[in-house]
């Protein structure tokens, strides 16, 4: 058997056929060509093993999505490595296994979709309770504060009726001292007036007596004159 018919025997067994690109492979006619064949039989998978530009690379190959290993240093974890495996492990399952997968992926899915929505209705819900929280101490501190205004309202008031007791108490006790200012002014106005009206009665008196006196002074000569000794 010649190299070609066993190439061509194994690409047409194989599930999976990977071409590692580099620029020496690039430039290999057989591989070029083993790739086109791969491609054709939808077993392709394509891997960079150094950065190509698309003049360097195969004609109609260019497209086919490539895992990029260029910079891979053996770690599993690399994403690029992730990658390929994912693209031979799925050339190399079988269909039913596929299949079972792929339904198992989709309720991965969904459940990861439910839950994330659960989280966001959670996260949600939580953002409610901490505005509610928020919303409720925000109107308690409106309370105190109404509370305080209400109590220093209170005390003013009461400061104003104390004041204005205090007012009428001091004004109740004007009065009384200004009546009684008044009434003892009346009294010494009376007993003013009553002293004069005795003085002046008294100075009537004494000058009623004392014209009387005169008149009999005046009276007496003119009748020894009139009626002789």
């Amino acid at each position: 058997m010649d190299w070609d018919t066993w190439i061509r025997q194994h690409l047409t067994k194989s599930k999976c056929a990977m071409a590692f690109w580099s620029a020496t492979s690039v430039s290999s006619d057989n591989v070029r060509h083993e790739a086109v064949v791969a491609k054709q039989q939808g077993k392709l998978i394509s891997v960079l093993l150094e950065t190509l530009t698309a003049e360097q690379f195969p004609m109609g190959l260019y497209a086919q999505q490539a895992a990029n290993l260029s910079g891979w240093n053996g770690d599993h974890s690399h994403e690029e490595w992730r990658k390929l495996r994912r693209e031979f492990e799925a050339k190399l399952t079988p269909l039913w296994i596929r299949r079972q997968l792929d339904e198992l992926e989709a309720e991965l899915v969904g459940e990861r979709t439910r839950r994330e929505g659960a989280e966001r209705r959670d996260r949600t819900m939580q953002a409610q309770i901490a505005k509610e929280v928020e919303l409720q101490q925000a109107l308690k501190r409106e309370r105190n504060e109404a509370l305080d205004e209400v109590a220093a309202i209170k005390s003013t008031v009461e400061k104003m009726t104390q004041a204005r007791a205090d007012a009428t108490a001091k004004q109740a006790e004007a009065q009384q001292a200004l009546k009684r200012e008044r009434d003892s002014a009346l009294d010494e106005v009376a007993a003013f007036k009553a002293t004069e009206l005795t003085q002046a009665r008294a100075d009537a008196e004494a000058r009623a007596v004392e014209l009387s006196q005169r008149l009999r002074r005046y009276a007496r000569p003119r009748l020894k004159i009139l009626h002789g000794p």
